[in-house]
């Protein structure tokens, strides 16, 4: 097994945009694996177990971090213009997108968002959406930790059964 690759499927899975619902394929597949903005990696052709553990456990560290960095860093930056009007404009789409799920199930629901196996939403948007909403860190990091692995599981039997078909 290549620890290499296993690294490379850690830090994908740790980037926004990205996260697990790339490092996975990139873990998984054999040839070129195509990433947004026009990225190319060749896949490593790893086993899918030790392949979701890194991913899953790099993401759910990623969404933990964003969360952790949030709290203790925003302020900071809300004092340059720039940066202040990029995340009132990220609040409001994170709000907008989140804001069902945590009114209707709180915690379970922030799971449920950051579960959807879709371009944005995931761990880094998940912990958006909770300091947003005030969510204690407990909480986000049972949520994140529950949603990350429920995309896990979905993005890894989405591929897994896409892989073995081909």
């Amino acid at each position: 097994m290549s620890l290499e690759g296993l690294f490379w499927v850690a830090l994908v899975s740790m980037f926004p945009f990205t996260e697990l619902r790339f490092g996975i394929p990139l873990g998984i597949f054999e040839g070129k694996v195509a990433l947004p903005f026009g990225f190319e990696f060749q896949g490593f052709g790893l086993p899918l177990l030790p392949v979701f553990l890194v991913a899953v456990l790099a993401n759910i560290f990623a969404g933990i971090l964003v969360f952790f960095l949030l709290d203790k860093t925003v302020h900071l930056f809300l004092r340059f213009k720039f940066v202040a009007k990029i995340y009132n404009f990220l609040v409001k789409r994170v709000q907008r997108k989140s804001k069902k799920y945590m009114d209707m199930y709180g915690g379970l629901g922030l799971a449920l968002f950051i579960a959807i196996p879709l371009p944005g939403t995931g761990a880094w948007t998940g912990a958006l959406a909770a300091y947003v909403f005030g969510m204690d860190f407990r909480k986000f990091a049972v949520a994140d930790a529950m949603g990350v692995t429920a995309a896990g599981i979905i993005v890894s039997a989405a591929f897994a059964g896409l892989f073995s078909i081909i």
